[in-house]
Protein backbone atom coordinates (compact mmCIF):
# COMPACT_ATOMS: atom_id res chain seq x y z
CA UNK A 1 0.00 0.00 0.00
CA UNK A 2 1.57 3.32 -1.02
CA UNK A 3 2.50 5.06 2.51
CA UNK A 4 1.72 9.17 1.82
CA UNK A 5 3.43 10.15 5.23
CA UNK A 6 6.52 8.48 4.41
CA UNK A 7 6.86 9.81 0.42
CA UNK A 8 6.11 13.30 0.72
CA UNK A 9 9.19 14.28 0.84
CA UNK A 10 10.82 12.03 -1.48
CA UNK A 11 8.69 12.61 -4.47
CA UNK A 12 10.42 11.94 -7.78
CA UNK A 13 8.08 13.09 -10.48
CA UNK A 14 5.14 14.67 -11.37
CA UNK A 15 2.35 11.88 -11.19
CA UNK A 16 2.94 11.51 -7.14
CA UNK A 17 3.25 15.28 -7.18
CA UNK A 18 -0.63 15.55 -8.24
CA UNK A 19 -1.42 12.38 -6.39
CA UNK A 20 -0.22 13.38 -3.10
CA UNK A 21 -0.12 17.53 -3.35
CA UNK A 22 -2.01 18.82 -5.87
CA UNK A 23 -4.97 16.63 -5.06
CA UNK A 24 -5.06 18.68 -1.86
CA UNK A 25 -5.90 22.02 -3.34
CA UNK A 26 -4.53 24.91 -4.40
CA UNK A 27 -1.70 25.62 -1.68
CA UNK A 28 1.19 25.00 -3.93
CA UNK A 29 3.98 27.83 -3.12
CA UNK A 30 3.54 28.99 0.42
CA UNK A 31 7.33 29.11 0.94
CA UNK A 32 7.56 32.13 -2.21
CA UNK A 33 7.94 35.11 -0.24
CA UNK A 34 10.91 33.61 1.85
CA UNK A 35 12.51 34.13 -1.66
CA UNK A 36 12.52 37.74 -2.25
CA UNK A 37 12.42 39.33 -5.80
CA UNK A 38 12.26 36.13 -7.30
CA UNK A 39 11.75 35.61 -11.38
CA UNK A 40 8.83 33.32 -12.13
CA UNK A 41 8.89 31.67 -15.62
CA UNK A 42 5.55 30.31 -16.72
CA UNK A 43 3.13 30.34 -19.36
CA UNK A 44 1.26 27.29 -21.30
CA UNK A 45 2.91 24.03 -21.47
CA UNK A 46 5.19 23.45 -24.50
CA UNK A 47 5.62 26.95 -25.01
CA UNK A 48 9.39 27.22 -24.70
CA UNK A 49 8.76 28.18 -20.64
CA UNK A 50 11.77 25.72 -20.38
CA UNK A 51 14.41 27.10 -22.30
CA UNK A 52 13.55 30.59 -20.97
CA UNK A 53 14.07 29.54 -17.58
CA UNK A 54 17.35 27.54 -18.76
CA UNK A 55 18.37 31.25 -20.28
CA UNK A 56 17.20 33.06 -16.87
CA UNK A 57 19.33 30.86 -14.83
CA UNK A 58 22.66 31.57 -16.89
CA UNK A 59 23.33 34.42 -14.83
CA UNK A 60 25.75 34.01 -11.58
CA UNK A 61 23.61 36.52 -10.29
CA UNK A 62 20.99 33.96 -9.67
CA UNK A 63 21.08 30.64 -7.05
CA UNK A 64 21.25 27.15 -8.49
CA UNK A 65 19.07 25.41 -6.49
CA UNK A 66 18.58 21.64 -8.59
CA UNK A 67 18.84 18.94 -6.76
CA UNK A 68 16.81 16.42 -8.95
CA UNK A 69 16.54 15.61 -12.58
CA UNK A 70 13.49 18.13 -13.51
CA UNK A 71 14.39 21.84 -12.17
CA UNK A 72 10.57 22.60 -12.66
CA UNK A 73 9.93 19.58 -9.94
CA UNK A 74 12.20 20.84 -8.13
CA UNK A 75 11.25 24.23 -7.60
CA UNK A 76 7.18 22.93 -7.36
CA UNK A 77 8.79 20.72 -3.98
CA UNK A 78 11.45 23.74 -3.07
CA UNK A 79 8.25 26.18 -2.72
CA UNK A 80 5.88 23.71 -1.32
CA UNK A 81 8.07 23.39 1.71
CA UNK A 82 8.56 19.41 0.78
CA UNK A 83 12.20 19.46 0.66
CA UNK A 84 14.41 21.69 2.96
CA UNK A 85 16.29 24.41 1.20
CA UNK A 86 17.60 27.68 3.22
CA UNK A 87 17.21 30.98 1.14
CA UNK A 88 20.08 32.17 0.27
CA UNK A 89 19.96 34.84 -3.24
CA UNK A 90 17.87 35.58 -5.89
CA UNK A 91 16.00 32.57 -7.25
CA UNK A 92 14.58 31.62 -11.00
CA UNK A 93 11.43 29.24 -11.17
CA UNK A 94 9.43 28.00 -13.30
CA UNK A 95 5.61 27.83 -12.10
CA UNK A 96 4.17 26.52 -15.26
CA UNK A 97 2.68 23.83 -12.94
CA UNK A 98 -0.04 25.92 -11.08
CA UNK A 99 -2.52 25.81 -13.92
CA UNK A 100 -5.67 26.21 -12.65
CA UNK A 101 -4.28 27.63 -8.99
CA UNK A 102 -2.22 30.52 -11.22
CA UNK A 103 -4.32 33.14 -8.63
CA UNK A 104 -2.09 31.99 -5.85
CA UNK A 105 0.38 34.80 -7.77
CA UNK A 106 -1.43 37.21 -5.70
CA UNK A 107 -0.85 36.29 -2.78
CA UNK A 108 2.87 37.07 -2.76
CA UNK A 109 3.87 40.54 -2.06
CA UNK A 110 7.84 40.82 -1.60
CA UNK A 111 9.13 42.03 -5.00
CA UNK A 112 8.95 38.67 -7.35
CA UNK A 113 8.51 39.12 -11.24
CA UNK A 114 6.35 36.73 -13.48
CA UNK A 115 7.61 36.14 -16.97
CA UNK A 116 5.05 34.83 -19.61
CA UNK A 117 5.98 33.08 -22.34
CA UNK A 118 3.29 33.39 -25.16
CA UNK A 119 3.46 31.20 -28.39
CA UNK A 120 1.10 30.50 -31.36
CA UNK A 121 -0.86 27.54 -31.02
CA UNK A 122 -0.07 26.15 -34.05
CA UNK A 123 3.50 25.18 -32.44
CA UNK A 124 2.38 24.73 -28.51
CA UNK A 125 -0.44 22.32 -29.77
CA UNK A 126 1.33 20.15 -32.33
CA UNK A 127 4.22 20.17 -29.73
CA UNK A 128 1.18 18.40 -27.05
CA UNK A 129 0.13 16.41 -29.83
CA UNK A 130 3.23 14.73 -30.86
CA UNK A 131 5.80 15.67 -28.00
CA UNK A 132 3.81 14.86 -24.96
CA UNK A 133 2.35 12.24 -22.79
CA UNK A 134 -1.60 12.40 -23.59
CA UNK A 135 -1.97 12.27 -19.65
CA UNK A 136 -0.25 15.26 -19.24
CA UNK A 137 -2.35 17.12 -21.67
CA UNK A 138 -5.71 15.72 -20.40
CA UNK A 139 -4.32 16.72 -17.09
CA UNK A 140 -3.81 20.29 -18.48
CA UNK A 141 -7.38 19.93 -20.41
CA UNK A 142 -8.95 19.04 -16.60
CA UNK A 143 -7.49 21.58 -15.42
CA UNK A 144 -7.96 24.98 -17.51
CA UNK A 145 -9.23 23.43 -20.65
CA UNK A 146 -12.26 22.62 -19.02
CA UNK A 147 -12.89 26.27 -18.75
CA UNK A 148 -12.39 27.64 -21.85
CA UNK A 149 -15.23 25.26 -23.56
CA UNK A 150 -18.47 27.23 -25.26
CA UNK A 151 -20.80 26.97 -22.27
CA UNK A 152 -22.82 24.39 -24.03
CA UNK A 153 -20.06 22.04 -24.16
CA UNK A 154 -18.55 22.61 -20.70
CA UNK A 155 -21.87 21.57 -19.21
CA UNK A 156 -21.94 18.45 -21.61
CA UNK A 157 -18.47 18.18 -21.04
CA UNK A 158 -18.91 18.13 -17.20
CA UNK A 159 -21.99 15.64 -17.20
CA UNK A 160 -20.19 13.34 -19.30
CA UNK A 161 -16.57 13.51 -16.84
CA UNK A 162 -18.90 12.76 -13.62
CA UNK A 163 -17.78 9.48 -12.35
CA UNK A 164 -21.50 7.65 -12.08
CA UNK A 165 -21.33 8.08 -15.78
CA UNK A 166 -17.82 8.03 -16.61
CA UNK A 167 -18.44 4.57 -15.07
CA UNK A 168 -21.41 3.81 -17.13
CA UNK A 169 -19.42 4.93 -20.61
CA UNK A 170 -16.65 3.03 -19.60
CA UNK A 171 -18.85 -0.10 -19.42
CA UNK A 172 -20.92 0.53 -22.54
CA UNK A 173 -18.40 1.72 -24.82
CA UNK A 174 -15.73 -0.54 -22.75
CA UNK A 175 -13.85 -4.06 -24.68
CA UNK A 176 -16.85 -5.85 -24.10
CA UNK A 177 -19.31 -3.78 -23.74
CA UNK A 178 -22.49 -3.53 -26.12
CA UNK A 179 -21.51 0.00 -27.17
CA UNK A 180 -18.58 -1.67 -28.56
CA UNK A 181 -19.79 -4.29 -30.22
CA UNK A 182 -22.19 -1.94 -31.50
CA UNK A 183 -19.23 0.41 -32.90
CA UNK A 184 -17.39 -2.55 -34.45
CA UNK A 185 -20.46 -3.77 -36.14
CA UNK A 186 -21.31 -0.60 -37.93
CA UNK A 187 -17.64 0.11 -38.23
CA UNK A 188 -17.52 3.33 -36.50
CA UNK A 189 -13.89 4.93 -35.85
CA UNK A 190 -14.48 5.87 -32.17
CA UNK A 191 -12.17 8.45 -32.79
CA UNK A 192 -14.20 10.60 -34.97
CA UNK A 193 -17.20 9.78 -32.74
CA UNK A 194 -15.06 11.33 -30.36
CA UNK A 195 -15.91 14.56 -32.00
CA UNK A 196 -18.16 17.85 -32.03
CA UNK A 197 -20.36 19.41 -35.07
CA UNK A 198 -20.49 22.66 -34.07
CA UNK A 199 -22.31 23.63 -37.05
CA UNK A 200 -25.70 21.82 -35.22
CA UNK A 201 -24.16 22.46 -31.94
CA UNK A 202 -24.52 18.55 -30.29
CA UNK A 203 -21.86 16.74 -28.50
CA UNK A 204 -21.58 13.07 -29.21
CA UNK A 205 -18.57 11.43 -26.58
CA UNK A 206 -16.63 13.47 -25.88
CA UNK A 207 -13.68 15.78 -27.50
CA UNK A 208 -10.54 14.15 -29.79
CA UNK A 209 -7.20 14.79 -28.85
CA UNK A 210 -6.63 17.58 -31.38
CA UNK A 211 -9.72 19.65 -29.54
CA UNK A 212 -8.63 18.66 -26.21
CA UNK A 213 -4.99 20.49 -27.05
CA UNK A 214 -7.04 23.63 -28.32
CA UNK A 215 -9.12 24.23 -25.55
CA UNK A 216 -6.08 23.78 -23.50
CA UNK A 217 -3.79 26.49 -24.83
CA UNK A 218 -7.23 28.17 -24.38
CA UNK A 219 -7.81 27.74 -20.87
CA UNK A 220 -4.17 28.77 -19.92
CA UNK A 221 -3.56 31.38 -22.08
CA UNK A 222 -6.57 33.27 -20.42
CA UNK A 223 -4.84 33.40 -17.50
CA UNK A 224 -3.45 36.04 -18.32
CA UNK A 225 -6.01 38.47 -18.77
CA UNK A 226 -6.83 37.84 -15.37
CA UNK A 227 -3.82 38.08 -14.47
CA UNK A 228 -3.17 41.67 -16.59
CA UNK A 229 -5.88 43.48 -13.67
CA UNK A 230 -3.59 42.94 -10.83
CA UNK A 231 -0.01 43.49 -12.22
CA UNK A 232 1.85 46.25 -14.60
CA UNK A 233 4.18 45.85 -16.86
CA UNK A 234 6.86 45.69 -14.22
CA UNK A 235 5.76 42.97 -12.22
CA UNK A 236 4.34 41.40 -15.40
CA UNK A 237 6.61 40.76 -18.77
CA UNK A 238 4.82 39.45 -21.35
CA UNK A 239 7.56 38.02 -24.35
CA UNK A 240 6.00 36.12 -27.11
CA UNK A 241 8.61 33.14 -27.98
CA UNK A 242 8.88 33.22 -31.68
CA UNK A 243 9.73 37.38 -31.43
CA UNK A 244 12.26 36.01 -28.47
CA UNK A 245 13.63 33.31 -30.61
CA UNK A 246 14.09 35.43 -33.98
CA UNK A 247 15.10 38.54 -32.33
CA UNK A 248 16.91 36.97 -29.66
CA UNK A 249 20.04 39.38 -29.98
CA UNK A 250 17.78 42.75 -29.24
CA UNK A 251 15.18 41.12 -27.02
CA UNK A 252 17.27 39.49 -24.29
CA UNK A 253 19.03 41.65 -23.08
CA UNK A 254 16.03 43.98 -22.82
CA UNK A 255 14.21 41.12 -20.54
CA UNK A 256 17.49 40.99 -18.35
CA UNK A 257 17.34 44.42 -18.42
CA UNK A 258 13.74 44.12 -16.57
CA UNK A 259 14.63 41.55 -14.43
CA UNK A 260 17.41 43.66 -13.21
CA UNK A 261 20.29 41.06 -13.88
CA UNK A 262 23.26 41.60 -15.88
CA UNK A 263 23.15 40.35 -19.57
CA UNK A 264 26.16 38.63 -21.40
CA UNK A 265 26.05 38.19 -25.25
CA UNK A 266 27.06 34.11 -24.71
CA UNK A 267 23.28 33.70 -23.02
CA UNK A 268 21.75 34.13 -25.83
CA UNK A 269 23.77 30.60 -27.50
CA UNK A 270 20.99 28.33 -25.95
CA UNK A 271 18.41 30.03 -27.79
CA UNK A 272 18.40 28.21 -31.19
CA UNK A 273 15.39 28.50 -34.22
CA UNK A 274 15.14 24.79 -35.42
CA UNK A 275 11.80 24.67 -33.32
CA UNK A 276 10.13 27.29 -35.39
CA UNK A 277 9.59 25.37 -38.57
CA UNK A 278 7.67 22.26 -36.71
CA UNK A 279 4.20 23.47 -36.83
CA UNK A 280 4.69 23.34 -40.76
CA UNK A 281 4.16 19.34 -40.57
CA UNK A 282 0.75 20.08 -39.06
CA UNK A 283 -2.07 18.81 -41.52
CA UNK A 284 -4.42 21.28 -43.26
CA UNK A 285 -7.40 19.97 -41.07
CA UNK A 286 -5.22 20.51 -37.58
CA UNK A 287 -4.02 23.82 -38.85
CA UNK A 288 -7.69 24.92 -39.71
CA UNK A 289 -8.79 23.66 -36.31
CA UNK A 290 -6.24 24.91 -34.43
CA UNK A 291 -6.80 28.27 -36.25
CA UNK A 292 -10.76 28.37 -35.40
CA UNK A 293 -10.34 27.76 -31.39
CA UNK A 294 -7.36 29.56 -30.37
CA UNK A 295 -6.18 32.18 -32.44
CA UNK A 296 -9.20 34.53 -31.35
CA UNK A 297 -7.60 33.63 -28.06
CA UNK A 298 -3.90 34.31 -29.35
CA UNK A 299 -4.47 36.80 -30.71
CA UNK A 300 -6.48 39.52 -28.08
CA UNK A 301 -3.07 38.12 -25.77
CA UNK A 302 -0.74 39.13 -28.59
CA UNK A 303 -1.96 42.48 -27.31
CA UNK A 304 -0.46 42.37 -23.72
CA UNK A 305 2.76 41.65 -24.88
CA UNK A 306 5.16 44.03 -23.06
CA UNK A 307 8.93 43.05 -24.93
Amino acid sequence: MYDQTTSINNITNWKEYGRMVRSKGCHLMPRLDEFPNSILVTGCQRSGTTMTGEVINQSDELINFAFGREISLDAALILGGYVDHTPRGRYCFQTTWLNQCYQEYLNYHNGHKIVWVLRNPLSVVRSMLYNWPVGALDELFRDCGIFALPPFLRRSYILLSQPLVSKIQQVYFGYEGKGARYLKRQRFNREELMTVDFDSSRIYVGLDRLQRACYAFNGKVSQIFDLKRHFDNERLIIIEYNDLVINKDEKLPKLFELLQIKYRPEYSDMIHSQSLAKAETLSEFEIKTIKTLCDPVFNQAKTLVTL
